[in-house]
């Protein structure tokens, strides 16, 4: 199963801002770290994981999308001047080093946008610092390969192995924190909707389930399984899970995020008003948006299977806060709290248990026979979707579900992704029909 990592939970809530200096992605790009145009017979790793992060991994353009024409009528939309310099858009788009670091601004029609500190430049996009951590303290330890990996953690490398670390400096950007976040004004103005789920998009992208390591840059061979715990499966299915609910929760209750009466907007399920009221079935009352609850729901899954004594608290807690939309904000605000504090006591359960095939089977039961109006929501019944694709695929690993099983189930699902890619045409009688035909491959 892989050793534990250290489990990390002071972590810096910007790695760009921690203090440390940075070294450039240069340093990891030359020939002789991991830049290798010849895959490395005795490393412990390829020696190619730049070259693969510069020719697949989506981060690396991160910064050229503010490029592109809609970028700038989504700027022009929100009263920024430019994309390209706007904090709004870099603090995501880029590993964007603060005012302080930076020497020269460049035009946007440069193949540049700015010269900062030697060889860190916006162009890189998200580049191999803004995930490792600033690389001062560690490059040395990291570039001796004469230590374990637990030695770059010491010295200040970012865990990310631990599936909670790893999720929040994740979440940092593909769900966002108090300080920087797709606002519903910013969805208005034409910015992609965000969805995020950290398993699944570990390894592929949202088209397609038949193309492993779409883009990752290693390879969880047995070398790594030596060194690092499993980067994938139901436990960091779990995981994510349980710190996606409390970053909604976090978010719920930051002052700085909500403004006025409500909420801010993108909270809360989109399906709600951005649909034809004849086709709208309120679980709550007339008037009241309905709160994205898709993570949350799955907590109470979770907690079906790991802790059955917390889980009919928990699941009764969702549904009060749900339904303390409608009587104010202050008894929202009260209601997360108190399902945040319960959340806490799952999440070192979760992290202690080793879970089987038997845990993800009984998951992918409980989703998929979910009876109802549970997909009428179309985000809950997106997130759906993304989890069993990532348990199914763990079960595969294992070789607890056979190749002829896998493949008839890929083809389910790639066809389900790609008629749930967008929403605009989303029928909740096709995923019913999904998860019909998943559980009789599976069941």
């Amino acid at each position: 199963m892989g050793v534990a990592v250290a489990q990390t939970r002071d972590l810096p809530k910007d790695l760009v801002h921690n203090g440390t200096a940075l070294v450039g992605t240069h340093t990891c790009g030359s020939s002789t770290c991991h830049n290798s145009e010849i895959i490395w017979p005795n490393s412990a790793v390829k020696q190619n994981e730049f070259s693969k992060w510069k020719q697949d991994d989506p981060h690396r353009n991160a910064t050229k999308t503010l490029l592109s024409p809609k970028a700038s009528e989504i700027a022009q939309k929100l009263g920024i001047a430019s994309a390209v310099t706007s904090d709004t858009c870099l603090n995501c788009h880029a590993f964007n080093v603060p005012n302080a670091k930076r020497t020269m601004p460049i035009s946007e029609d440069s193949t540049s946008y700015f010269v900062v500190t030697p060889h860190i430049t916006k162009e890189n996009g998200i580049a191999c610092e803004a995930c490792h951590g600033p690389a001062e303290k560690w490059l040395g330890v990291h570039a001796a390969g004469l230590y374990f990996y637990e030695a770059n953690l010491g010295a200040g490398m970012y865990p990310t192995a631990d599936a909670s670390a790893r999720t929040q400096l994740c979440m940092s950007c593909h769900i966002g924190n108090e300080d920087k976040l797709v606002t519903h004004s910013m969805l208005a103005a034409g910015h992609p909707r965000m969805k995020f789920e950290v398993n699944f998009y570990m390894w592929f992208s949202a088209h397609e389930m038949t193309g492993r390591k779409y883009y990752s840059h290693f390879d969880v061979d047995s070398d790594y399984r030596q060194r690092k715990p499993l980067p994938y499966g139901f436990k960091v299915w779990s995981i994510g899970q349980t710190q996606q609910a409390k970053r909604t929760l976090d978010l719920i209750l930051s002052p700085k995020v909500n403004v006025g009466r409500f909420p801010e907007l993108s909270l809360y399920s989109c399906d709600s008003c951005h649909r034809k009221i004849s086709e709208i079935k309120p679980s709550i009352g007339p008037g009241y948006p309905r709160l994205n609850m898709s993570n949350l729901y799955f907590v109470g899954v979770i907690s079906e299977i790991a802790a059955p004594e917390l889980a009919g608290p928990l699941q009764k807690q969702i549904a009060e806060m749900q339904a303390s939309v409608e009587t104010s904000q202050t008894a929202l605000v009260a209601q997360s709290k108190n399902l945040k504090l319960s959340i806490d006591k799952l999440v070192p359960i979760i992290e202690a248990r080793r879970f089987s095939a038997k845990d993800s089977l009984r998951a992918v039961d409980i989703i998929t026979s979910k009876k109802g109006d549970a997909f009428t929501q179309f985000q809950m019944a997106e997130q759906s979707l993304l989890a069993v694709a990532s348990i199914l695929d763990e079960l595969y690993r294992s070789e607890d579900i056979s190749k002829q099983k896998f493949d008839a189930l890929q083809i389910v699902l790639n066809s389900a992704f790609k008629q749930i890619d967008s929403g605009e045409s989303y029928d909740p009688q096709m995923v019913r029909n999904t998860f019909a035909q998943i559980r009789k491959i599976v069941f």
